[in-house]
């Protein structure tokens, strides 16, 4: 099980926000995912958290080299 944590305080208002939100680090992993992207992806924040963004995508060569 990956070790998750819940949206730090300084981020608990991406939860109120309408559109969907995910925060990405550097190397291209999840570091967290808002209410509204579990809604609409019907994924749990913890089934993403330190997935590889670009593995989400079909053309991920695309993503990588922008």
């Amino acid at each position: 099980m990956p070790d998750f944590q819940p949206l730090p305080a300084e981020f608990a208002g991406l939860d109120q926000l309408a559109t969907m939100v995910v925060v990405v680090g550097a190397g291209g992993e999840c570091l967290l995912a808002n209410a509204q992207f579990e809604s609409v992806m019907r994924l749990s924040r913890r089934s993403v958290h330190k997935a590889l963004l670009p593995d989400w995508f079909e053309d991920r060569q695309r993503l990588v080299d922008t």
